[in-house]
């Protein structure tokens, strides 16, 4: 396998999928716009066993009856029902909505409604009305758990219907022309709306993160499979080993629209750095490159190579968050006082007296760096840890305030700290 090599690509930050993976989970993209041409394919994102969610890697729409909700025949349901914290996954499901509509009726409108905010009414005099250029209609409410609360009541004179009751009713009769799309991020209680819906050709779905062992199956099967070249009809297998899997679903987690584009990222990227005569494939020295970590990760990493006292490793760090994974120094900088105002806690607690212990579980010590943190608050004075934690604030006042160079400002601190915590030479 022609497994990537970091000096081929001589580690450029400006590379095949370099930054920006990660995906926005809002809703459409956009209103009154011509939804985009793509292979249409319906995405599974409930709960599942491993082998179901490889199983599951460019599947068709169901058969009427299957799943939550039916879409007999590719039939596009006139009422859709997202819920679930995973918002990239609702909006995949809404893009594949978009392009069977324009594969089905050409031009469409989108109109978006956000709630709290919009109108009972609106929304569903929306739905009934006909477009008089264009008579399909796609009509999308996010936060809709805001919106069809059980006790929500739109008017409050008696025998009024409440927001929930009209839109069951709006479900059990809906409009042929429209698909309604209610997009939940909170609690949902489908109820009898979601019932209604459903007996009326609606589908719900159930839009959560992936376990980890689910995510790892899922994105090789990705790699492997190749479901979006296949739409295209020209697929390229590029074998994604189970350390390489592992790293990615570390990094960005279990969300199923975010792991497929850095899937895709890291296919093009291990195209593009492939020797020549060598089949393509995705190892995990390519992911560490690619795949931008997580906030708490990056965190954590430039407090480890404060805590190292090494202060070449600390400027090589404070460097590639800045420059590779785009993390500003406005954010950064919460890690150097975070750090600060531990070790100086700890140095004062230990000073007095206290149990190691109870000072590890006071200060939240965890993780792999919490010995180290520990041995630098027993070696570095008091009057120091005070010292660098003056500092530390004053440069996180002083970036987020915009007075002088950001970046100059946290190289200094950088060396400040990293020179203090480090041992003394023997």
């Amino acid at each position: 396998m022609g497994e990537f090599q970091p000096d081929a690509a001589r580690r450029s930050s400006g590379g095949a999928g370099g930054g920006g993976w990660r995906v926005a989970g809002g809703g459409g993209r956009g209103c009154n716009v011509v939804g985009a041409a793509r292979p249409v394919h319906w995405p599974t994102v409930a709960k599942r066993s491993t082998k179901a969610a490889a199983d599951e890697v460019g599947t068709e729409p169901a058969a009427a009856g299957a799943g939550s909700g039916s879409r007999g025949g590719g039939k596009i349901p006139p009422v859709v029902i997202l819920y679930g914290s995973d918002r990239s996954a609702q909006a995949e499901v809404v893009d594949d909505l978009r392009a069977q509509l324009k594969a089905t009726h050409g031009e469409f409108d989108t109109v978006m409604f956000e709630a709290p905010g919009a109108r009972a009414a609106d929304v569903l005099d929306e739905c009934r009305s006909l477009g008089l250029m264009v008579q399909r209609k796609l009509v999308i409410v996010n936060n809709a758990e805001e919106f069809v609360k059980e006790d929500d009541e739109e008017g409050s004179a008696p025998g009024e219907k409440t927001v929930r009751e009209m839109f069951q009713a709006y479900c059990e009769s809906p409009e042929p022309a429209t698909t309604l799309v209610l997009r939940a991020a909170g609690k949902w209680t489908g109820g009898k709306l979601e019932k209604a819906a459903l007996a009326n050709g609606g589908m719900s779905r159930k839009c959560e993160p992936l376990s980890k062992d689910e995510a790892v199956a899922l994105v090789m099967a990705l790699a492997k499979e190749d479901p979006a070249g296949k739409a295209r009809g020209k697929p390229l297998a590029t074998p994604m080993s189970v350390e390489a899997a592992q790293r990615l679903v570390d990094a960005v987690g279990g969300s199923v629209g975010l792991l497929r584009s850095c899937v895709e990222k890291l296919r093009l990227a291990a195209v593009a750095f492939c020797p020549a005569g060598s089949a393509p494939a995705i190892g995990p020295k390519l992911v560490d490159l690619l795949v931008e970590m997580s906030r708490e990760e990056t965190i954590w990493a430039m407090q480890s190579s404060l805590l190292s006292g090494d202060p070449r490793r600390a400027m090589a760090d404070l460097k590639a968050a800045v420059e590779i994974s785009q993390h500003d120094e406005a954010g950064l900088s919460y890690a150097y006082v975070d750090l600060a105002r531990k070790i100086d806690a700890a140095a004062r607690m230990l000073k007095r007296g206290d149990n190691p212990m109870s000072v590890v579980g006071k200060l939240r010590l965890w993780g792999p760096g919490k010995d180290a943190a520990m041995d630098v608050a027993r070696r570095v004075s008091t009057t120091t840890t005070a010292t660098l934690l003056h500092s530390a604030v004053a440069t996180d006042a002083a970036v987020k305030s915009g007075q002088g160079d950001p970046l100059r400002r946290m190289q200094v601190l950088t060396l400040r700290m990293a020179r203090a915590f480090a041992r003394p030479a023997r």
